[in-house]
């Protein structure tokens, strides 16, 4: 995911929620995270990081994993480093809990 400023946030944003609308993959929804994230939308990106993680998409490892890798593009976007570990601990709290 590469993003340069935020009216092609905006654009990615719509490009996403086309491929969400209509038949999503785990990146789809992963993606569509980081973009809502990157615009200060934290409520909508843990709500699309934790729909990326369940049976039919990424499990907890691999999302963890893929996260990690993209981790870059994030900061580079302007979401703070010191926010990081707590939309992790908040998806960690979620995927833990018993359902």
């Amino acid at each position: 995911m590469v993003l340069v400023c935020n009216w092609q946030k905006e654009q990615a944003g719509k490009y996403f929620q086309q491929l969400i609308d209509d038949e999503p993959g785990k990146h789809d929804l992963m993606n569509m995270g980081h973009v809502q994230w990157s615009m200060g939308n934290r409520k909508a990106a843990l709500d699309f990081y934790k729909k990326s993680i369940s049976k039919d998409y990424f499990s907890e490892r691999e999302f963890f994993e893929v996260f990690d890798e993209d981790l870059h593009h994030l900061l580079d976007q302007g979401v703070e480093k010191e926010d990081v570990p707590i939309m992790l601990d908040q998806l960690r709290y979620f995927v833990e809990s018993p359902l």
